[in-house]
């Protein structure tokens, strides 16, 4: 899968458009780099619904009919859920031109690289029902399980209601993504929380949103 980044590289320049030279130890002296890492990450409603499906007591469901009807029917029960579900992708080094070379040089350990933060908007598009929450992994391999080792929880998602926040990271979460981005493959998980009450909207999960990361990291040369 071909992930569809944008990936920007920002050179810090010094008057006749020289590369900016920060000191380093000693009398050496190193160049600075700003990479923008853009990654967008699809929000499925019919995800969502899934998990609805598969939360739902056999018994009501055998009461409904024995699937679930959209729109739900005023004289049933009410139902209330929080739906947990994740959507995965990949990271490759390859893919990112430019900023690429900077992080395998970083995995070589030819460079450092500092994560300054990661910001997001959420475009809700024609979601049936919000996303309130969201918990960013990094994972070995998009889809896999979280329980595995190399699997670490980075941060999590403030101000989703509001289209645009900053990820606040986990204790260890920063340097967890900054290991992962200087790896040649890895993959961002995302595991969100949508709220289903048929008191306040009958329609079942569906439609289909995005949220948009974008990290920001410093490189040293």
């Amino acid at each position: 899968m071909v992930l569809p980044m944008s990936p920007r590289r920002h050179v810090f320049l010094l008057l006749a458009a020289l590369p900016l030279l920060l000191a380093g130890p000693g009398c050496g002296q190193r160049i600075r780099y700003e990479d923008t890492i853009q990654i967008p990450l699809p929000i499925p409603g019919d995800r969502a619904l899934e998990v609805l499906e598969a939360t739902v007591s056999p018994a009501l469901l055998r009461e409904m009919g024995g699937t679930l009807p959209d729109p739900w029917p005023l004289d049933a029960p009410r139902l209330t859920e929080d739906l947990v579900f994740g959507v995965s992708v990949p990271l490759s080094q390859a893919d990112l031109d430019r900023v690429g070379e900077d992080l395998a040089a970083v995995g070589a350990g030819d460079a450092e690289a500092r994560l300054l933060r990661v910001d997001f908007t959420h475009d809700r598009g024609d979601l049936t029902h919000p996303v309130v929450s969201g918990e960013v992994w990094v994972v070995p391999e998009a889809g896999g399980p979280l329980d595995v080792p190399g699997a670490h929880r980075i941060g999590t998602l403030e101000g989703l209601e509001n289209g645009t926040g900053s990820m606040v990271f986990q204790p260890g979460g920063r340097r967890a993504l900054t290991d992962a981005l200087a790896q040649a493959q890895t993959a961002l998980d995302l595991q969100l929380l949508m709220t289903f009450d048929t008191g306040r909207q009958r329609s079942l999960p569906g439609g289909r949103g995005e949220i948009a990361l974008t990290v920001h990291v410093d490189v040293l040369k």
